[in-house]
């Protein structure tokens, strides 16, 4: 998945602080009791992460050690919340400062394990409530006052170079993101916009990005297929061209996403692979979120004169104008691609 020579070469690798939809069971880095509060993180603790995501980044940072490592929070301790569970609710004002020394702990407990942390998102989906599963509420006001009034200025106080990327949710919404980087305060700190692809239309990042050229643009998850989301030509941008990422969870890899265009023609291995069993067509079900269907068996792509590799670098030139990326989605180190109009017939 990481060698950049022999297999995918996987550039970006994005974790959770702590549980996300994934995990075994609910937990942050400072879970305490009902009732009571750490304003000192005096219990602050990555050990847990110890277990499996740790090693697995290690083992992946030997093999490529240019890999990229990025941080998305589900959700804040349950004593820093409106809701008083890490299901649901918003992030209580009075610890804004307490919830900024976390992702300062956080980053410099994995650099201490020997991992730099290059890049943090705010809230994974700050417009999405789930009392299920760890999430966290932010408006685009209360994202901008948090980066401008604390965690920007923590990082400073604690000389991290740690970027700061916004928003990390979907297409539907891009007044947010609009919001958060047209911010007199909190815009000159955010590096870049994320996105996910479960909502509206992909061209709300060009929107966005057209407003705001000199700011990346992520696309931190996507999953299920591309079924219903979006017609037309389907464009995923990293920060940078060529770049793939990978998501690791509590129980290890999850969901792994190729974004952009090789430099170089695909291994033997991707080459004419199905799709993943996770997308609709597959499974003869609606979307999977993000966990792949166990036993049941991939469908080829519709056109399959049109799948193959994931894409040389003269091939994407000569398609720059019209499609200049393929897309490829991995599911537990297994990968479909597909390439022009297959990409855009699903």
């Amino acid at each position: 998945m990481f060698d950049p020579t022999e297999g995918a070469g996987l550039s970006v690798v994005r974790i959770p602080m702590g549980a996300s939809d994934f995990a075994a069971s609910q937990y942050t880095y400072d879970d305490l009791p009902a009732g009571a509060t750490d304003p000192r993180l005096a219990t602050f603790s990555v050990a847990r992460d110890d277990r499996a995501v740790v090693p697995v980044l290690r083992e992946i940072l030997s093999i490529n050690s240019r890999v990229r490592v990025m941080a998305s929070p589900w959700s804040a301790p349950a004593w820093m919340k409106s809701s008083g569970r890490l299901g649901g609710g918003s992030l209580r004002p009075q610890w804004y400062a307490a919830w900024a020394q976390y992702f300062v702990r956080f980053v410099r407990a994995y650099a201490a394990r020997g991992i730099t942390v290059s890049a943090v998102t705010v809230q994974n989906e700050p417009g999405h409530s789930d009392p299920s599963y760890p999430t966290m509420t932010m408006s685009a006001a209360e994202q901008a006052r948090f980066i401008a009034t604390r965690l920007s200025p923590a990082f400073a106080a604690a000389r991290l170079t740690t970027n700061i990327i916004g928003y990390d949710h979907n297409w539907d919404t891009p007044t947010v993101p609009s919001e958060l980087l047209g911010d007199a305060a909190a815009g000159r700190y955010l590096t870049g916009i994320a996105w996910h692809c479960y909502r509206g239309d992909w061209a709300a990042q060009s929107q966005v990005h057209a407003r705001f050229p000199a700011k990346a643009t992520w696309l931190t998850e996507c999953s299920g297929g591309l079924a219903g989301r979006s017609r037309g030509r389907f464009r995923l941008a990293g920060g940078r061209r060529g770049e793939r990422d990978a998501q690791l969870g509590d129980d290890g890899p999850a969901v792994e996403s190729r974004v952009g265009c090789r430099r170089r023609s695909a291994p033997r291995w991707l080459r004419g692979l199905p799709r993943g069993p996770h997308d609709r067509r597959a499974t003869g079900h609606g979307p999977a979120r993000h966990r792949p269907v166990a036993g049941v068996r991939p469908a080829r792509p519709r056109r399959p004169r049109r799948a193959g590799p994931c894409g040389s670098a003269r091939r994407c030139r000569r398609r720059r104008s019209a499609r200049w990326s393929s897309v490829v989605r991995t599911a537990i180190g297994r990968c479909w691609c597909t390439t022009g109009r297959a990409a855009r017939s699903r």
